[in-house]
């Protein structure tokens, strides 16, 4: 899980797993044993064997030992150095208690250990199982490096110059059950630890007798780069304390780790079996699993002696439903000291092949990229784990990889949590192979910021929403949103230099343009921007087609402020829109980038503010007349919008005035009572006649029977100075009002 899920230690999630196991009562933690943590005061811990049982020298612990019959004491994480810690919690502290037998009060006996005064804490120690289901057909078509878009992030490469994909100082722990690291696809890439390399001839394995080895030359028993481990060569055996990392004799679980190896850091292009998404980085083998026994063993013990070693990125394709408030310590010391990328699956549902809402360890922790599986075409196929730590969803269904070389040819398709954890590992190690300098923190979050939710598309069930992570990986998109900005056109705005004074691009006219350019959130910072504008059109001659505009930061915009296009409309041009093309590059050749977006240039014979649009149909022929008495005339018409409307020369809306229904006929205007005012006057088919002052006030109204469809006439009929108003119905009436809307006569 990323930082932004949060499990405490308070937190104990019990989770029935049916783990295979004689040492457990609930299949999620171990029943015969416990794990304790010694108060920082104390100094350094001896434990030492006696005929009494394991002694440590404080009293009431070692009386609390015998009292529950214990059989072992051992430090839990026996490389941890003082530079392993999490806080105020050194990994060198931990020590693991083995009981006789299984205790049904083992929660108890915990409780009880707590309470010592030499204790800080004591916990359960959770059960972790493989996350993988095999799948007997063999495909011979790897579908998820498609899926996750690494054929597109190995074209950034220049694969045709010598210049192949990923880096061989990236390194992957496989933090799992060993490894047939002299498989023919897998030895190339096989990690190799030059500073135990003693003899110095550049490598540590030898190919002798026909057959792969660790160099005699460097087992020289000496841990010669002072990392805790003498002569790890190539990696190292957890279970069995040694530097052979091989895996355990052939089983399905025992291949496991072989399996998981070959989706990161098999060797590719090499003519050979299958392609890895790293290309040419290196896995680092880290075997935790016993020679006679299925199953993780010493699994955060391999983590840490992962990344004390050295790997970027630490892949766990194992685990189980039980927190450990020390197994989130270890995955502190190896994210913060060592500053590794930890990626583990997220769970393989229940323990009958159902799905399952559940928290898993040690994906569920914090600083862990939990991975989920889907199937083709992103299909959430029901039997695998969803919950909100999750923070990937990946392929891991029909995944070929390596298997040992002499079961199927070398290679099989599995299916599991297991199999999609390694596809984000290994698109981890592609990305940070682009940007060998960046930091753990932008890598890590460079890939869940430029995940596909098109999963989300796909899997519309609604206890699935934000249960299956940010989405599917796009290492592609990730690398290019790292090394290219990703420019689009905005908008343009015209200054014109040849028109006829109205601002409006007309036919025989010209301009110079800006265009405003965005670069999308996420991606790189845009700089040399140019771009080109070109046309079809037979109707525009570009005079000035290129231009320059600034760097352009992610989210930001840039506009060709001085350097702006240049253009001329022909005069038989007709009054459509133009389509034009930016051709857009950024960056320095051989890196550049280019894009190319189409907009549409707007070319009318309508003048500056018309046409004016109203709500309705317009019926009524316009009155034109300086209403208002100012030097300049109003335009006055009326709508089916129920409105009369009065706009000034320019387009602009000066006033409007709302009646009950539509406006049909045409509006009147004068002095209608002297007073040097003019008063409009229009009917409609609410049934009546409106009189309005010059700024669209009500002065008056006449209610009539039936509709009014008909344009007033203005005209003094008594010959008292005043103008009536004279109008005709729908009812078959004329009408003859008074200025003031009372009745004539």
């Amino acid at each position: 899980m990323y930082l932004m899920q949060k499990f405490f230690s308070t937190c104990l999630v019990t989770i029935l797993l049916g783990v295979a196991t004689g040492a457990s009562l609930d299949g999620v933690y171990h029943a015969d044993r416990f794990r304790v943590y010694f108060n920082n005061d104390l100094g350094l811990i001896e434990v030492l064997e006696t005929r009494d049982g394991a002694t440590t020298g404080f009293a009431s612990f070692d009386q609390m030992l015998r009292e529950v019959g214990a059989t072992d004491v051992k430090q839990w994480l026996p490389k941890a150095t003082d530079f392993d810690r999490d806080g105020d919690i050194f990994l060198s502290r931990f020590y693991e208690v083995t009981l006789p037998d299984i205790r049904t009060n083992i929660q108890e006996v915990v409780s009880e250990f707590t309470s010592n005064e030499h204790i800080l804490f004591a916990e359960r120690v959770p059960i972790y199982r493989l996350d993988y289901e095999p799948n007997d057909p063999r495909y011979n078509q790897q579908w998820y490096i498609p899926q996750v878009t690494v054929d597109f992030a190995w074209d950034m490469w220049d694969i045709a110059g010598g210049n192949e994909p990923g880096d061989e100082n990236i390194v992957v722990g496989i933090v799992d059950t060993g490894c047939d690291w002299d498989h023919p696809d897998l030895i190339e890439n096989l990690w190799q630890n030059m500073d135990e390399d003693y003899d110095g001839d550049g490598a540590t394995i030898e190919y002798v007798g026909g057959s792969w080895q660790l160099d005699s030359g460097d087992l020289n028993g000496v841990d010669d780069d002072d990392d805790g481990y003498v002569d790890n060569l190539i990696g190292w055996d957890i279970a069995m304390e040694d530097n052979n990392p091989v895996g355990p004799p052939s089983g399905p679980d025992r291949m496991h780790g072989t399996h998981v190896a070959g989706v990161p850091g098999a060797t590719t292009n090499n003519n050979l079996g299958m392609a890895s998404e790293g290309w040419t980085v290196k896995h680092m083998p880290i075997k935790c699993a016993q020679e006679d026994a299925d199953g993780i063993y010493g699994g955060y013990n391999g983590i840490l002696c992962a990344a004390q070693t050295g790997a970027d990125i630490i892949n766990c394709s194992w685990g189980g439903g039980g927190f450990s408030g020390g197994a989130q310590a270890v995955i502190n010391v190896a994210y913060n000291n060592y500053g590794t990328i930890i990626v583990a699956s997220a769970g393989n549902g229940d323990d009958f092949g159902n799905e399952e809402y559940a928290a898993h360890y040690p994906s569920g922790y914090d600083h862990v990229i939990s991975v989920t599986a889907l199937g083709t075409n992103d299909a959430w196929n029901h039997w695998a784990t969803y919950h909100e730590s999750v923070d990937f969803a990946a392929p891991g269904e029909s995944i070929l990889s390596t298997v040992y070389a002499n079961v199927s040819g070398g290679y099989e398709s599995w299916m599991g949590t297991s199999m999609a954890s390694p596809v984000v590992a290994g698109c981890y190690a592609l990305l940070w192979s682009y940007f060998p300098d960046a930091d753990r923190d932008w890598i890590e979050q460079r890939l869940l910021d430029t995940a596909d939710p098109v999963i989300y598309d796909v899997n519309t069930e609604d206890y699935l929403q934000g249960r299956l992570g940010v989405g599917r990986p796009d290492v592609f998109a990730a690398i290019a949103s790292g090394a290219f900005p990703s420019l689009s056109y905005q908008s343009y705005s015209l200054q014109l230099t040849v028109d006829d004074g109205d601002g409006v691009l007309n036919p025989g006219e010209s301009a110079k343009m800006r265009v405003i350019l965005a670069n999308e959130v996420g991606w790189a910072t845009a700089t040399n921007v140019a771009a080109v504008l070109s046309s079809t059109s037979p109707y525009i001659d570009i005079i000035d087609d290129s231009a320059t505009f600034p760097d352009i930061t992610d989210g930001g915009t840039g506009v060709n402020i001085t350097d702006r296009f240049e253009f001329s409309i022909l005069e038989d041009a007709p009054p459509a829109d133009i389509s034009l093309t930016l051709t857009i590059t950024a960056g320095v050749p051989p890196a550049d980038y280019q894009t190319v977006e189409t907009f549409d240039l707007e070319l009318t014979l309508n003048q500056s503010g018309f046409p004016f649009t109203t709500g309705g149909s317009i019926y009524s022929s316009p009155l034109i007349l300086d209403i208002d008495q100012d030097g300049s005339d109003e335009i006055v018409f009326g709508s089916d919008d129920y409105s009369v409307y009065a706009l000034g020369s320019d387009g602009s809306e000066e006033w409007s005035f709302a009646t009950g229904s539509q406006v049909r006929g045409s509006a009147a205007a004068a002095d209608l009572e002297g007073d040097g005012d003019i008063e409009i006057v229009f009917c409609s088919k609410d049934q009546k006649c409106y009189i309005l002052n010059s700024d669209g006030s009500l002065q008056a109204e006449y209610s009539a029977n039936g509709f009014l469809m008909t344009a007033p006439v203005l005209r003094d009929l008594d010959g008292d100075g005043d103008l009536e108003i004279i109008f005709g119905g729908f009812a078959k009436y004329l009408y003859v009002i008074h200025h003031d809307g009372t009745d004539f006569g």
